[in-house]
C-alpha cells in the first residue's frame, strides 16, 4: 500500500503532466491564400446525476488574402450554453527565425439557455516554428 506522501507525489506528477499539455492552436500562423482548415468535434460524457451529456464544436479558417485569414468558431453544450464567433487574423510582425506576431479580432454571441450576450475578442499571438527529426513543429 502506498503512503500518503507517495500517493500525493504521484497525483502531483500526473497533474503537472496534464497541465503541461496544451492544444496546438494556430495562433500567429495565417492560412495561405485560398487554403482552408475545418475541424469538428462531438464529445459525449456521463454526468453523475444527469446521465449522458454532450457538447459539440465547429472551427473553420480560410485564407482570403495573403495577409488575411477569416474564420468561424462555434461551440454548443447541450443547448444550455455556447458561443459563435466570426474572426479575422492579420500579421503584425515577422522576425524570421525569432518568430512572428499576429492579431485576431472577433465578434459574435454567447448564450446561456434563452439569454444571449454580445461577445468580442481581441488576441495578440506569438509563434515560433522549430525543426525536429519528425518534421516541422
Amino acid at each position: 500500500m502506498l503512503t500518503d506522501a507517495a500517493r500525493m507525489r504521484r497525483v502531483s506528477i500526473l497533474l503537472i503532466l496534464l497541465l503541461a499539455a496544451s492544444p496546438a492552436w494556430s495562433g500567429a500562423w495565417l492560412r495561405d491564400k485560398g487554403a482552408s482548415f475545418v475541424s469538428t468535434a462531438i464529445t459525449a460524457f456521463k454526468e453523475p446525476d444527469y446521465g449522458y451529456d454532450y457538447k459539440g464544436s465547429f472551427y473553420a479558417e480560410y485564407g482570403l488574402r495573403e495577409k488575411l485569414t477569416l474564420g468561424l468558431d462555434v461551440e454548443e453544450h447541450r443547448d444550455i450554453y455556447g458561443h459563435a464567433l466570426v474572426f479575422a487574423r492579420l500579421p503584425v510582425a515577422e522576425f524570421e527565425k525569432a518568430g512572428r506576431f499576429a492579431a485576431e479580432i472577433a465578434i459574435g454571441a454567447h448564450h446561456r439557455q434563452m439569454r444571449a450576450w454580445a461577445l468580442y475578442k481581441a488576441t495578440l499571438s506569438y509563434g515560433k516554428g522549430f525543426q525536429t527529426g519528425w518534421g516541422n513543429g
